[in-house]
């Protein structure tokens, strides 16, 4: 578990609205129909297949969260708990935390490493659907971050700044993340939120840039075709693999929008790409989109 990123109230509750929020009422089950382990249903890769409903875990870590909330009983606090492939977040008592941890005796330690114990859960989940598939936060949660996004923004971009050695690349994916999620119309038009995306575009420590590319085609801002262009001819090691050239795909969707003059000056540049498929895909944008609306400044 990456302490230095779990601790403090505000990114404690940044990575909340990564996660998909659990019920714990399905805990003590570790056996669907009375025949079969949650191991053996985890290892059969039955992992959050459905929109709500029970999944299985292989349980890595466990903390205790300062976030108070209504929903609570006085019995209960809000936990969050990774597992293999990710986070997500427990309402649970004292017992049901036993029980998940398959022992009565419960560490003092808000933190609570558990990657040797080899913990199968079966976990109730109910969970919203965002853009792409993406996991969506809660209303409430939604509602307190879209009141102070100068504060969000001022977060963001103090945390992509800090040199954590190996595991830089994991908090800047996770804020990538948490970007995607909370992405509203109030941030698409907000210039410092551009200078963060442009900062993270070209830090090459994070395997997220077809995310960037995506928010880039969501926000098609004139102000920013360089920049979408850099990113679609940008060399990137671990891409070698995309035989379908996606961040270059969704570079192009982000000039055609654009649909200035200074776009279309770019799509012309990447239809004469080496590589075939980006040629294609810019071709496509240039005979869709007539780029009749205003180029303004670049922003740096």
């Amino acid at each position: 578990m990456k302490k230095s990123y779990l601790r403090g109230t505000w990114l404690t509750l940044f990575f909340a609205m990564l996660f998909v929020l659990l019920s714990i009422g399905g805990i003590q089950s570790l056996y669907d129909d009375g025949t079969k382990s949650a191991e053996v249903q985890y290892k059969e890769g039955k992992q959050f297949q459905k929109s709500s409903g029970y999944t299985f875990i292989k349980v890595e870590a466990l903390e205790e969260l300062d976030i108070t909330d209504d929903s609570l009983k006085d019995n209960q606090k809000f936990y969050m708990l990774q597992h293999e492939h990710g986070f997500v977040m427990l309402k649970a008592s004292k017992e049901d935390v036993k029980k998940l941890i398959q022992s009565n005796d419960i560490p003092n330690e808000k933190l609570i490493d558990l990657k040797d114990k080899d913990i199968y859960s079966r976990v109730d989940a109910i969970f919203e659907r965002g853009s792409k598939g993406r996991k969506n936060i809660s209303p409430e949660l939604k509602e307190k971050f879209k009141n102070e996004p100068r504060k969000v923004i001022k977060f963001l971009h103090e945390e992509q700044k800090k040199d954590v050695s190996n595991d830089t690349e994991y908090i800047i994916e996770k804020l990538i993340t948490l970007i995607m999620i909370i992405i509203e119309d109030y941030y698409l038009e907000d210039d410092s939120f551009n200078e963060f995306l442009i900062e993270l575009a070209y830090d090459k420590r994070h395997r997220q840039h077809e995310d960037l590319a995506f928010l880039l085609e969501k926000k098609h801002s004139p102000k920013l075709i360089n920049r979408v262009y850099d990113l679609a001819v940008m060399e990137l090691d671990y891409t070698k693999e995309d035989e379908f050239f996606n961040i270059a795909r969704k570079c192009t969707y982000a000039l055609g929008y654009t649909n200035t003059p200074k776009a279309k000056e770019k799509l012309e540049l990447l239809a004469k790409n080496e590589n075939e498929l980006i040629r294609e895909y810019a071709i496509k944008q240039l005979n869709r989109h007539d780029f009749t609306d205003k180029d303004v400044e670049e922003q740096d």
